[in-house]
């Protein structure tokens, strides 16, 4: 009943809670993909903003990241955002 509650209660709010499985979350398997193969260089072409670049640091990725962004609104975001995640 508590749990109904709380779900209830937390989609009003716009957020979903979702059980987290360590063995088959996205983000797992991307922190186990990256030391598996000891990846120290990500290519991000069409990078928009930077989100998938932030994604990789928030799972603790610390090497290079090197971006490519054609269109000049979305580049000029990304070089801004990427001072801030270095």
């Amino acid at each position: 009943m508590l749990k109904k509650i709380v779900k209830k209660l937390s989609r009003s709010l716009g957020i979903d809670l979702k059980r987290y499985n360590i063995q088959t979350s996205e983000a797992a398997k991307m922190q186990r993909l990256l030391a598996y193969h000891n990846i120290d260089l990500v290519f991000d072409v069409g990078t928009n903003i930077g989100q998938y670049a932030k994604f990789l640091r928030e799972l603790g990725y610390s090497g290079r990241i090197v971006s490519f962004e054609p269109r000049s609104s979305a580049y000029s975001q990304l070089k801004a955002f990427s001072k801030k995640i270095r």
